[in-house]
């Protein structure tokens, strides 16, 4: 880019806002592709997410995936924030798998599930884990760690 931006006349440069923003939202599929070409590569990988309410009061789910690379380094990569109205365990679930269809991962390949503690995520009977246990039983419910120590720092703030 840098070079580009050198050996370009000043009066085609393209950095216009609508260009910027193209080029990050390229730069941002090309590294989506590229971290779900090693998930693939991997073939076992799990599967992390968590939803809150943005500032508006919209739902957003994160999801993220976990793998080890062939070279055995544990990897955690963020994919993408969806909006959702519905967070209830199955729903969430089902929308769990259809975005894990959509990126072209095997989900029989799905080794492990992390969620927080709350009841519609980690619920033994009606939650996300039960849901995709009941299709996936060999991925297994964790409860992620992170929300375990942000919890822990909050209450002792």
């Amino acid at each position: 880019m840098d070079n580009f931006l050198k050996a370009s006349p000043r009066h085609a440069q393209y950095i216009s806002p609508q260009i910027q923003n193209e080029f990050i939202q390229l730069i941002g599929q090309e590294i989506h592709q590229s971290i779900l070409a090693d998930v693939r590569e991997a073939k076992w990988f799990g599967f992390i997410a968590d939803e809150t309410p943005d500032v508006s009061r919209i739902q957003q789910v994160s999801l993220s995936v976990w793998y080890i690379t062939t070279e055995a380094e544990i990897k955690e990569m963020f994919l993408e924030f969806m909006q959702t109205e519905d967070t209830r365990g199955v729903s969430l679930a089902n929308l769990f798998l259809l975005r894990i269809m959509a990126w072209n991962l095997e989900k029989e390949n799905m080794r492990a599930q992390a969620y927080d503690k709350g009841s519609n995520t980690s619920g033994k009977f009606k939650g996300v884990q039960a849901a995709i246990r009941e299709e996936l039983p060999d991925a297994v419910y964790c409860a992620c760690q992170a929300h375990g120590l942000n919890t822990a720092i909050v209450h002792s703030c």
